[in-house]
């Protein structure tokens, strides 16, 4: 058994898991000062492993995701946990529980993929994910403004679902100046780049407008946080583009506007049960709007036994008929959405996505 170490790097409540498998002190609450030890084992998520105190997090009831504290990771990578005032100075309620990056010991590749979260969910529901990802780059998942879904604040209005996505990429979303995704993300690379090491500072630029350097970014997201990097893959051209349970917009944008990013960019994933942002209905009119769909181009479908025949050089577009293993909503609709990229498979199971599937769609497989 591996002996290992979980330390708090600064005197805030941001923490640094550095060592190479972590085992979880059940019921211990991580506070800015606290070092937990002890025998390590393989499992799957590491952040998951312990409880951080953090007033912002979603209830897990609500975000559908088992509770944490229960497995153990083999991790090739260094992660960070960061509250929102470490990184910025927006109101402590316009976004969702801590920031979460990872720093591999070995990158495959020099980019960094960065995700954002549904509606109402934090990072911390998307580490099966995240850290299936996090050995081949740095990746980031970056809280936002997702307190609300736009189908709260705009229903079926085309035009604002436009407007509120243009304010919520570079704008003032919701009235609160620096309130968007670029300059959060701006934030958070000069905030890992301060504590954490100048390599997070090649995806920082002097020479353009947004301060960042796109070029080397992947951006994905999960159902709303998929619209949210669809729309900025159309404002600024971006390495990779990768859509889990998304977009959802009742809008033509999709179809109307001009992408910065070229399609062959684009990637999309679905539920095959999904009826909460139905597939058929709303994300594969999206997926045509960004030309990744077509007649001669069909989305591939996958089942448990068939995951590995996905490949991404001949179908840019994947529904999986993989059922939600847990059932909390009605109909179970909303398990079937969040099963594509929510930590929907309890321990010890590992999401059958991580063992290829969400690799090829990133581009690191």
């Amino acid at each position: 058994m591996a002996k290992c170490s979980v330390l708090s790097l600064l005197t805030t409540t941001a923490y640094i898991f550095s060592c190479l498998s972590l085992e979880a002190a059940s019921g211990i609450s991580l506070d800015s000062s606290s070092i937990v030890q002890g025998d390590c084992s393989d499992s799957v998520s590491l952040i998951q492993t312990s409880t951080l105190k953090n007033k912002g997090r979603i209830n897990a009831d609500k975000a559908g995701v088992p509770s944490a504290n229960e497995w153990v990771a083999t991790t090739p990578y260094k992660g960070i946990a960061a509250e929102r005032s470490e990184v910025s100075s927006l109101p402590e309620n316009s976004s969702i529980g801590q920031l979460l990056a990872y720093e591999p010991a070995n990158s495959t590749n020099n980019d960094l993929f960065v995700f954002l979260p549904g509606s109402w969910v934090a990072c911390s529901n998307y580490t099966q994910l995240l850290e299936t990802v996090a050995p081949s780059m740095k990746t980031v998942c970056l809280p936002y403004d997702n307190v609300k879904a736009l189908g709260e604040l705009c229903k079926d209005d085309g035009k604002c679902w436009y407007e509120k996505r243009l304010a919520a990429h570079n704008g003032t979303f919701e009235g609160i100046a620096g309130n968007n995704i670029v300059s959060r993300l701006r934030s958070a690379l000069e905030f890992l780049e301060l504590k954490h090491g100048k390599a997070w500072g090649a995806h920082r630029s002097n020479l353009s407008a947004s301060g960042l350097n796109f070029s080397s970014i992947r951006i994905a997201g999960h159902s709303q946080g998929a619209g949210a990097a669809s729309f900025l893959a159309y404002q600024e051209k971006v390495a990779r583009v990768v859509q889990f349970s998304g977009p959802c917009d009742p809008s033509e944008w999709p179809q109307k506007l001009k992408s910065a990013t070229p399609a062959n960019r684009f990637f999309a994933m679905a539920s095959y049960y999904d009826r909460f942002c139905d597939w058929e209905g709303k994300q594969v009119p999206a997926w045509w709007g960004e030309g990744i769909v077509s007649e001669a181009a069909e989305p591939a479908y996958v089942a448990a036994e068939s995951l590995e025949s996905f490949d991404p050089a001949y179908s840019q577009t994947v529904i999986s008929m993989i059922e939600s293993p847990e059932c909390k909503y009605d109909f179970c609709l909303r398990d079937s959405h969040d099963s594509t990229a929510l930590n929907k498979w309890a321990p010890p199971v590992r999401a059958p996505y991580a063992m290829g599937l969400w690799q090829k769609l990133v581009g690191v497989l």
